[in-house]
């Protein structure tokens, strides 16, 4: 059973899902790849004290300064000194704060949607939220691929694929990455309604920016 709460809820969730998507994409290639990862992870600050200001939940002391050296790593834990990256612009800057805006937009969604009466419909409000996300991305497609069509035409590049052999690893890939990104969101939209804000949003934004880093760096010394 579905809700027309859930429906709604769900519409707008995979809008966001997949602005934030295309959004962020845009900002690193648009402009420098480490300013624009500091200030669109900024919007962990928005959906930590979201909890305290929406839903009475208690934010100590400790969190509060968790969530300042947080914050504080999302400065210090990006290369913002390479000279080969490319300069800030007002186009650039406009594209990170949107998709900051949509990233704080996907929390507080979930946690919206978690809190409410309609909590169970998880699964059917995922399953609307992958269907708009579907949709749209394939707009954005479309939209890009005459883009590229054009660029093609223009050039000498041919390009040769061979279906048979890629088919199988292709579709593969896909059911695990599907399977993956379903679960991952499942747990996460879970969470957000039973884990504090202050808590559950540093964890899940701040985890991948380590990560990341740890990788850079194991790289880097290797």
């Amino acid at each position: 059973m579905l809700s027309g709460y859930s429906l709604w809820l769900g519409i707008v969730f995979g809008v966001f899902t997949m602005a934030n998507a295309v959004l962020g994409e845009a900002a690193i290639k648009t402009g420098p790849f480490g300013y624009s990862t500091v200030i669109v992870n900024l919007s962990t600050g928005i959906t930590a004290l979201s909890g305290a200001l929406f839903w009475d939940e208690t934010l100590s002391a400790t969190k509060i300064i968790g969530l300042i050296l947080m914050l504080a790593c999302f400065f210090l834990a990006v290369d913002t000194s390479d000279s080969k990256d490319k300069k800030a612009s007002i186009q650039w800057f406009i594209i990170c704060i949107f998709a900051l805006i949509t990233c704080a937009g996907i929390g507080l969604l979930q946690k919206i949607h978690q809190t409410s009466e309609y909590k169970d419909e998880l699964i059917q409000f995922l399953f609307v939220a992958f269907v708009i996300s579907f949709v749209f991305s394939f707009v954005i497609y479309f939209l890009l691929k005459r883009k590229e069509k054009t660029f093609l035409e223009n050039s000498d590049v041919t390009v040769k694929i061979n279906l048979r052999k890629i088919l199988i690893p292709l579709a593969v890939v896909f059911i695990v990455c599907g399977v993956c990104v379903a679960l991952n969101n499942v747990f996460n939209l879970f969470l957000s309604g039973v884990v504090d804000s202050s808590v559950f949003f540093p964890i899940v934004n701040g985890v991948p920016l380590l990560s990341n880093l740890i990788i850079w760096l194991n790289q880097n010394i290797s």
